[in-house]
């Protein structure tokens, strides 16, 4: 430094570049110091490394659930001699510094540290890729490869000062959890898979057998409920065909039979879709020819406006009346 009246008027330290200076006199003018801007740098540093390596020990094995939520996307994450380390380009974008004022720092306030016989949290670590683009701690012979420099927390910071937030330790017990269940699901499955196919294996004409037999049972049990739906909507429609022509029985003269299942189907689906193409190709023959053996209903072929139509009309009293006072109370 430089002193005026013994007292220092400033530092000067390796001419770093820095705003302000890296190095101010202290309060008592006896000793050179960090400047107040660099040591804010430095902990802005230090908190985003924290705020990284939580993050990074908070995930689950499946690489999810950050928990900082810090503002620009992480840097290449490595793990170097069991230390979480971070790519100097990443943590520059995350920090807002520059990756010269980084090194700069960890140097100046290394040596600093040194001196006072402390530790610093902070550890540097060179790295080189190799032609797969793996991680290497010995640069190749091709001078042209670029090396890597990663910075993280040491692992005595890691191991006794890291914040663990509490939800930090649910979110692991649950992803571990949900591992360990998924595990045994797809273990389970492999043995099951492994069984299957050595007692297939072993006996082929009896799982031949077994396999067409339950097909055919499939089939059958996919048929039976397709019919039995097929016959509940054909029940549902037929009573609704019922209940128009009992309706008009008194006043009118009938419906022909493709009038009435328009007018039921664009009643139900107002819009044209696949529901009203069902009831028009498969619901609907069910109900024809459930009405044409029907007794309670005359049948007859009519010729409206030059077309020959098949012509319906309620003709039984007493169904009539228990038709029409059913109708009432639905209403």
């Amino acid at each position: 430094g430089r002193c005026e009246n013994g007292i220092l008027a400033d530092c000067l330290w390796d001419d770093a570049d820095w705003d302000g200076g890296f190095y101010v006199p202290s309060s008592q003018g006896d000793q050179c110091v960090i400047s107040p801007t660099a040591m804010e740098s430095m902990l802005k540093l230090h908190s985003s490394l924290v705020d990284l390596t939580v993050d990074y020990a908070c995930r689950s094995k499946f690489g999810l659930g950050p928990t900082c939520q810090l503002p620009t996307k992480e840097p290449e994450t490595i793990e170097l001699d069991s230390s979480i380390m971070f790519m100097l380009e990443g943590v520059a974008n995350v920090t807002g510094l520059d990756e010269l004022d980084i090194l700069t720092l960890l140097a100046k306030i290394d040596s600093t540290t040194a001196e006072n016989g402390e530790s610093l949290d902070i550890i540097v670590e060179t790295r080189f890729p190799d032609e797969d683009g793996h991680v290497q701690t010995e640069k190749e012979d091709d001078e042209s490869a670029v090396d890597y420099i990663y910075i993280g927390l040491s692992n005595t910071y890691i191991a006794t000062q890291l914040p663990t937030p509490f939800f930090c330790w649910i979110r692991i017990i649950v992803w571990d959890l949900a591992g360990i269940c998924w595990n045994l699901f797809t273990s389970f499955l492999s043995l099951l898979s492994h069984f299957l196919w050595s007692v297939a294996s072993a006996n082929p004409l009896p799982t031949l057998a077994f396999g067409v037999i339950s097909y055919i049972g499939i089939w059958i049990h996919k048929r039976r409920t397709k019919i039995g739906d097929l016959r509940r909507e054909t029940a549902s429609i037929q009573n609704l065909a019922y209940d128009k022509l009992v309706l008009d029985c008194d006043e009118g003269e009938g419906y022909a039979a493709l009038h009435l299942r328009d007018e039921i189907a664009h009643e139900l689906y107002p819009q044209p879709c696949a529901a009203r193409m069902h009831l028009i190709t498969n619901i609907w023959p069910r109900v024809v020819v459930a009405v044409r053996a029907d007794n309670r209903i005359t049948k007859r072929r009519k010729s409206m406006r030059g077309k020959n139509l098949e012509w319906w009309e309620w003709v039984a009293g007493a169904s009539k009346n228990t038709r029409s006072r059913r109708h009432e109370k639905e209403e």
